[in-house]
């Protein structure tokens, strides 16, 4: 147990003169990592029993009036630090990497496992404050300072989660589910209050589906990713519905909210262009040495929508697309305006090897002709779009 703690976690050392305890100090010694910071906070002069241990691990010696003064000192730090609600970085890449070393071992699956429940916990614990409370009166400013703080809130988590996309396997799906489910039923607890701020109470658990579709399309695991947009999501005193119709663009929430935040306000796809630059920040957790990181974000949304249009079926579109001016209801990205980049996917879709990859994922279906009917459809909304 020594030996793990050692090795496993950084130390603060308080009232110890490192002379008395042989065991303790043979495993001290013993300890060959220094990945994580030693610190040892003394009164006085430091012991040379101390100093060789200090030398071994690389500890910083921090000079204290005593321990009551020192410790409460670092827990009123340490709540500033909660309070303004944003992650150290550090813990962040903390975080981020020992996902990746957890992944590396099914010795590491219980771990792993309660690293994601926790830092969840962790997230739910703080949205459910009375800071996010939605009966306020209505304020813009009030209105962006949430959904900064959301995704302050919500970055260690959805780096973490997109590693499990990226280079995890099949065994996360259930897990990343649960975290999804649990963030928008969490949510929708709470029904009163104004409606905007109500409604953006399920943004984390948007942040972190997108995190996790955005490393299945990194690591073009399509079956997964299809699993992921199709798998559902309880809703309150309503029937369930897929992933896709609930916490993806204009079924989530509607395009002209997205307006308020700052910057957005001319975008023509502003939540969909918010979500992209956040990625594309996030994304070096998941997403490193992406050719191009926009043409991925946006290979997400392509299909993501196609997968939307699977919830009508074959005859009913082809019958619609008869009439020239006519398409299914379909919720588009900047896909919508981006056409250089949507040309690529679209063709990219349309050949193989990837349409017989999205066929085996069961995309349409598993449905050649169903394939080509979505897609059509898809081309006819984005040219609408692009004349708006």
């Amino acid at each position: 147990m020594l030996d793990r703690i050692f090795d496993e976690y950084g130390l603060i050392i308080c009232g110890w003169s490192g002379e008395w305890d042989h065991a303790l100090r043979g495993a001290f010694l013993r300890a060959p990592n220094r990945r994580y910071p030693v610190y040892w906070a003394v009164r006085s002069k430091i012991t040379a029993s101390a100093q060789d241990l200090v030398d071994h691990r690389r500890a910083r010696v921090v000079p204290i009036v005593d321990a009551d003064t020192f410790f409460r000192g670092l827990r009123d730090r340490i709540e500033t630090l909660a309070q303004s609600l944003e992650k150290n970085p550090i813990s962040t890449e903390l975080l981020v990497n020992t996902t990746k070393r957890y992944l590396t071992s099914r010795d590491y699956r219980i771990r792993l496992d309660e690293l994601v429940e926790q830092e969840t916990e962790h997230l739910v614990g703080h949205i459910d404050s009375t800071e996010f409370a939605p009966d306020r009166p209505w304020d813009q400013m009030v209105f962006r300072k949430r959904v900064q703080n959301y995704e302050s809130l919500s970055e260690p988590l959805a780096r973490m989660i997109g590693v499990l996309g990226r280079w995890g396997g099949d065994s996360e799906m259930p897990l990343v589910l649960d975290v999804v489910r649990s963030l928008h039923r969490n949510a929708e607890k709470r029904t009163a209050g104004l409606n905007l701020y109500v409604y953006i109470r399920s943004y984390p658990a948007v942040l972190i589906f997108t995190a996790y579709a955005l490393g299945l399309t990194r690591a073009r695991r399509w079956m997964s990713l299809h699993r992921l947009f199709s798998a559902s999501v309880d809703r309150n005193y309503k029937e369930p519905k897929r992933v896709i119709e609930t916490l993806f663009l204009w079924n989530w929430i509607d395009d002209n909210v997205w307006k308020q935040v700052q910057g957005r306000e001319a975008a023509r796809t502003p939540l969909s262009d918010h979500l992209c630059d956040i990625f594309t920040i996030w994304g070096s957790s998941f997403a490193a040495l992406t050719p191009d990181f926009e043409q991925m974000f946006e290979m997400y949304e392509v299909l993501g929508s196609l997968t939307h249009l699977e919830n009508t079926s074959k005859a009913d579109i082809q019958e619609t697309l008869k009439n020239p001016q006519d398409f299914a209801y379909v919720p588009v990205g900047r896909a919508g305006w981006h056409t250089e980049n949507v040309d690529k996917i679209l063709a990219e879709i349309q050949k193989d090897p990837m349409r017989s990859e999205l066929i085996k994922a069961d995309f349409a279906a598993g449905d050649r002709e169903y394939l080509d009917v979505i897609v059509a459809n898809f081309s006819r909304v984005v040219r609408r779009m692009r004349f708006r």
